[in-house]
């Protein structure tokens, strides 16, 4: 059996789309997934499978909920690899600096200049990769609203985003 992440986009936020963790996790463990742990309510899960059933992940959440919800998985050797390549290391933190990490199952293409920054340096997007965008933003000058939706602008809105240290928490969490 494999390791895989799971990014849910869009639950449990302001009311919308409900997804209890708990609840979550026994849909999935009942449905042949193993070693199931969720990390906070915002969508990310740690299991393992076999590849095959990969797949059916989405479909299992939307028939347990009843509602459609964008669902990423990657194998956990894909997330093990963002943290390798360390792509916030140069960047000077802060307290209203903010390191993330936006996902896509579908490969990336932009029509940005890569690394890109907006013109007051509020935001910036460091590096886009096959599936990943690393982007900061400096919450003191721009809200983190705008910034969503600058990027379903350029990689539209099959993508979902975490912060930096939920990626390294959800790392740890499957090691």
């Amino acid at each position: 059996m494999k390791k895989y992440v799971v990014f849910m986009r869009g639950i449990n936020v302001g009311g919308n789309k409900k997804v209890p963790m708990k609840q979550l996790k026994d849909v999935l463990t009942r449905n042949g997934y193993h070693s199931v742990k969720t990390l906070l309510a915002s969508g990310n899960v740690v299991f393992e499978s076999e590849k095959e059933r990969i797949r059916l992940v989405q479909g299992i959440i939307e028939e347990a909920f009843g509602f459609s919800i964008l669902t990423i998985v990657f194998p956990f050797n894909y997330i093990k690899g963002i943290l390798e390549t360390q792509p916030f290391k140069d960047v000077e933190t802060a307290s209203t600096i903010k390191c993330n990490v936006t996902f896509s199952q579908a490969e990336f293409k932009t029509s940005l200049s890569i690394p890109f920054q907006n013109e007051d340096g509020s935001f910036r997007i460091l590096q886009v990769t096959d599936h990943s965008v690393f982007w900061m933003s400096d919450t003191s000058k721009i809200k983190t609203t705008e910034v969503m939706k600058l990027l379903d602008r350029e990689f539209g809105k099959e993508i979902t985003t975490r912060n930096y240290n939920t990626v390294v928490k959800l790392a740890n969490l499957a090691s």
